[in-house]
């Protein structure tokens, strides 16, 4: 013989299904009752909040002195897709000053990276 449940009880059941067990707490004599799952989705916001503030300081930290501060390959490929992409503009010459305001990159590391793409046939106008 089956136990016939109250409505109370399936409440009770349904919001335990529904949210898991509870924590109360007193708040100025008032009773709370938190479900503990959404405990679990606060502290995973919160865990996601925090990674987020770790990669926006990161990101931060490589922006030195209003210059991004970068590897030379992944520096020497935005110069590339900016040549590139010049190109497909119609813009034939380019000066070195307009490829660091316009990728925000140190201007020696630029120097540096167009002497290398000597060898790949960009040529520097005097």
């Amino acid at each position: 013989m089956s136990k016939i449940e109250s409505i109370d009880d399936i409440k009770k059941r349904e919001y335990r299904e529904n949210y898991g067990n509870v924590i109360e707490l007193t708040f100025d004599d008032v009773r709370i009752a938190l479900p503990l799952r959404f405990i679990q989705y606060v502290d995973t916001l919160q865990s996601k909040i925090e990674k987020l503030e770790t990669q926006m300081n990161h990101l931060h930290n490589q922006y030195v002195k209003g210059k991004l501060n970068i590897s030379d390959d992944m520096a020497r490929e935005l110069i590339v897709d900016f040549i590139k992409e010049s190109k497909e503009r119609g813009i034939v010459e380019i000066d070195v000053l307009d490829i660091a305001d316009s990728l925000k990159l140190p201007f020696e590391q630029i120097r540096k990276i167009m002497d290398k793409l000597k060898d790949r046939g960009i040529k520097e106008v005097e």
